[in-house]
């Protein structure tokens, strides 16, 4: 195979793309804050919990058990993506924005809730460790 002719072609992409440009237009996907995704966990925990539960000890399947399980997954769904679409279509946004993805990053958001008020940093790149929140 022919490495500079990938080369080539990986250069030349680079160049056709204003990287600056893309990153500029995508959105930060993530518009949920801690808490909200921590009560969409025990609420749809709670309604999966109570479904399953009542199906193994009872012997038929009522409505409200099917029911009770299929509504826990759009907010365990949420929780875990960090992102709502229902909050996307009208705008809303509970974890507030800081021009850096701090609604998705665990450290952050403890620090946040614990009151520590955590700075984000001014030139972030994409840093996801435990270390990426500043005290």
């Amino acid at each position: 195979m022919d490495y500079s002719l990938v080369s080539g072609v990986i250069d030349r992409i680079k160049k056709e793309i204003n990287m600056d440009r893309v990153k500029g237009s995508i959105q930060d996907p993530h518009n949920m804050g801690l808490i909200d995704r921590a009560v969409r966990f025990f609420v749809g925990g709670g309604l999966l919990f109570v479904g399953v539960i009542s199906l193994v000890m009872t012997d038929g399947v009522q409505v409200w058990q099917a029911l009770a399980v299929l509504f826990s997954i759009y907010p365990l769904m949420t929780c875990m993506m960090g992102w709502d679409p229902v909050y996307q279509i009208f705008g809303f946004r509970t974890g507030g924005d800081y021009g850096r993805n701090v609604t998705g990053t665990l450290p952050y958001q403890v620090d946040a809730a614990m009151r520590h008020n955590p700075q984000p940093d001014k030139d972030y790149e994409y840093d996801h460790s435990l270390t990426g929140s500043h005290h």
